[in-house]
């Protein structure tokens, strides 16, 4: 029989639940429709080796002294997912309605500008809409260099995602949101040398959601490692932190499958008695029984849930020596 892809998904789908039974329910179902394959919940990110690098292009001569970056220009931003093509004007004044509609800063930017209000300094007329400094640093500033207080602002501004399939969700949001202004204003300011075209504010808050999604959240269940793996793939394996934030999102889901077993196992065994009576029934069954009898007084009490010193007595009372 093969195994049921797509039903597979929406089971995944249900581990990211905030309700904590569902969601293990929803583990479990994930980890026995794998075994029916002989497959463990560790298999499903295998076969995600990262995409072959893109041939590089043949080699230029060198730019003139004039034409090189100077040692103070801004780091490249990170390789684009493999899709994400650019946008046409038309194609975003079409989802927006209008030109203004576009431009105009999201609900999300609005509360990123309110928290970082007092270290604001905007851009001159008609440019204000895009801030200029916060606290010193620009889009042209490494992002380790982001003043810790932004950081907390940025972080604080609204709920962050507590899971790296949430986190990967806003992040593909503000990706998309980068392209939709690159259409409309390819060319902010002339000769400025900007990673992005989203609000500062913004793209404070794209950098914190990367760092979650590449290695800042531990994969919870198999629909995050999935979502952490795909994200390496789609630049290419690039990022060795993040190879190294996979590889301990895998150890940690093994240690919860291996836990998830052990619970299977400990199924089997006979459970604890409400009452102390029935708790002394069991013992003296298995006292007299030939298959148990011959168990230690620790591993009995353990089994009933007594003390050892109860099935000692027990064991005296009954005349079965160890």
């Amino acid at each position: 029989m093969m195994l049921d892809v797509a039903k597979l998904a929406k089971v995944l789908a249900l581990a990211d639940s905030a309700n904590a039974g569902e969601a293990a329910t929803a583990i479990e179902t994930a980890r026995r429709m794998l075994a029916r394959e002989g497959k463990r919940l560790v298999d499903l990110v295998s076969g995600l080796a990262p995409a072959p690098p893109v041939p590089a292009a043949p080699a230029s001569p060198p730019a003139p002294a004039w034409a090189q970056p100077s040692r103070h220009a801004s780091p490249p931003p990170p390789p684009p997912r493999q899709g994400d093509a650019a946008l046409e004007p038309a194609q975003v004044i079409a989802r927006y309605g209008s030109r203004e509609a576009a431009l105009a800063p999201c609900s999300r930017e609005k509360l990123l500008r309110a928290a970082v209000a007092r270290w604001s300094r905007p851009q001159e007329a008609p440019l204000d809409r895009w801030t200029r400094s916060l606290d010193g640093w620009t889009t042209a500033s490494l992002p380790r260099h982001m003043p810790p207080d932004i950081r907390r602002a940025v972080e604080t501004a609204y709920s962050l995602p507590t899971t790296i399939a949430g986190a990967m969700a806003e992040l593909e949001y503000w990706e998309r949101r980068d392209r939709e202004l690159a259409a409309l204003v390819p060319h902010r300011v002339a000769g400025e040398a900007s990673q992005t075209h989203l609000d500062l504010p913004a793209h404070a808050r794209a950098i914190v959601i990367r760092r979650l999604v590449e290695h800042g959240l531990r994969a919870q269940t198999a629909q995050d490692a999935l979502a952490r793996a795909e994200y390496w793939r789609a630049r290419a394996g690039r990022g060795s932190w993040v190879e190294a934030a996979l590889l301990e999102d895998l150890r940690h889901l093994a240690r919860l499958e291996g836990a998830v077993e052990q619970n299977d196992e400990d199924k089997g065994k006979p459970s604890h008695f409400r009452t102390a009576s029935e708790r002394r029934e069991e013992v003296v069954r298995m006292l007299t029984d030939p298959e148990t009898a011959s168990l230690s007084d620790r591993e009995i009490a353990r089994r009933v849930g007594v003390s050892p010193q109860t099935v000692g007595n027990l064991r005296r009372r009954t005349g079965t020596g160890e």
